[in-house]
């Protein structure tokens, strides 16, 4: 059968696209990347090989500030561009070991395939070369500058955020607005549209008020269905457990991550080729990058409470929320903006009637989930962090709400449609 298959035939089916993708996200996972730099992580492997794939005249590429150009290739491309993914991606990560595994695997099947032993390694060089590049360019987004920068100070004004229990740590990526954007003007672009609702625990008739008795209300109702929608977007790397004197820290996707499945599962009912699934890829990855900028603008500049500090503080200190409040400012919500933004570019690329199945969360043990557009999945993401009491109904609404608006500035400037139904 292998001898039947020798000769090797233009583009390279986008299953070894999917497959690099996921033995990525398997090294993501192992190394507890936080949701931000996740969810920069998984945009520079993809562009890469997205730009092969298009020669670097792609749509998705024509906005990018400062975006490398690359020497036209005449034959291979799809070899390339994987390569081109290979090598992009093991700078990215530590757990490069899952990468590697699949290297071998790959270089086998493309010899399966008929590619000699010397169209490899100069597939292998020419990528190397294209990654360098994009490796170089990616190292200009103050990436590596923030691993360095101060860590934010807590302040003493009533109604803002402190570490949560139970392990009261510091404030996840405070510097992150500072990554450069790769399709918004600033960080800030967005944040004053959207304000949270001024702290008042005096006046209970204050919108504050209300929306922590109803945060606190729902928490205490929340039924079996609800708390598994809770957990199954919970999306939380850096989840650490406790069992009596250990600590351990479940592995998890993160908001990003579980946004990139559900395009995978649709690029693959769709049965895309690889140039198609290569944007989509990169599409959704780019976008959700610049949704984390401006929600962490937005997050650090309102540092807004958790509703479990208030209600800790002022009506039971054994209150707790279903979930782990995760280490970072209320408002707005991270997992709603990401949804937001994910869906709206998903809606536009594919059609917001969309059906597909959810198996993100599988690895993890909980069952698939079936959806009938991007913008229920969307909400639900959105909804979860709600019924778990981890974020008021507001934190939710004006996440998706930016998310959405973000998307759709995104697509504006790719001049791609928006309104796709």
């Amino acid at each position: 059968m292998v001898s039947c298959t020798s000769k090797k035939q233009g583009e390279l089916d986008a299953r070894f696209l999917h497959e690099w993708n996921e033995a990525y996200e398997s090294g993501i996972i192992n190394d507890f990347f936080s949701p931000p730099v996740a969810g920069r992580m998984y945009t520079y492997p993809n562009l890469a090989a997205y730009a092969v794939l298009t020669n670097g005249q792609g749509s998705l590429l024509k906005a990018l500030p400062s975006f490398p150009q690359i020497e036209k290739i005449e034959k291979h491309a799809s070899l390339i561009s994987l390569y081109a993914f290979y090598y992009v991606g093991k700078k990215t990560i530590y757990s490069f070991h899952y990468l590697d595994d699949y290297l071998k695997v790959f270089d086998q099947e493309m010899k399966q395939l008929g590619y000699s032993a010397t169209e490899l390694s100069e597939g292998k060089e020419r990528a190397a070369e294209w990654a360098k590049k994009i490796n170089e360019w990616s190292q200009k987004d103050q990436y590596k500058e923030t691993r360095s920068d101060t860590k934010f100070v807590l302040s003493n004004k009533p109604g803002s955020w402190k570490p949560t229990a139970p392990d009261y740590a510091d404030g996840l990526e405070p510097n992150w607005h500072k990554i450069r954007p790769f399709f918004l003007d600033s960080a800030n672009q967005f944040t004053a549209n959207y304000q949270p609702y001024p702290y008042n625990m005096t006046d209970k008739k204050s919108s504050f008020y209300k929306e922590l008795v109803e945060v606190k209300e729902q928490v205490d109702k929340t039924n079996v269905e609800e708390l598994a929608t809770s957990k199954y977007w919970d999306c939380n790397p850096l989840a650490p457990q406790h069992v009596s004197h250990a600590t351990y820290a479940e592995k998890k996707l993160t908001p990003g991550g579980h946004w990139m499945s559900i395009t995978r599962n649709v690029s693959k009912d769709r049965r895309e080729n690889i140039t198609e699934a290569a944007k989509a890829y990169t599409l959704v990855s780019l976008a959700v990058n610049d949704g984390f900028i401006a929600c962490w603008h937005s997050k650090y500049y309102y540092d807004y409470i958790r509703p479990i500090t208030a209600i800790q503080d002022h009506w039971d200190s054994k209150w707790n929320t279903l979930i782990l409040t995760p280490n970072f400012p209320e408002y707005p919500s991270g997992h709603s903006v990401i949804s937001g933004v994910a869906s709206t570019v998903l809606a536009a690329h594919y059609g917001n009637q969309t059906s597909f199945i959810d198996n993100a969360e599988e690895l993890f043990g909980m069952p698939p989930r079936a959806f009938s557009s991007f913008s229920e999945a969307c909400d639900q993401a959105a909804m979860s962090r709600f019924y778990a009491g981890i974020h008021f109904k507001k934190a939710i609404v004006d996440g998706v709400d930016m998310g959405r608006e973000i998307g759709t500035f995104i697509l504006k400037k790719l001049e791609l449609d928006e309104t796709k139904k």
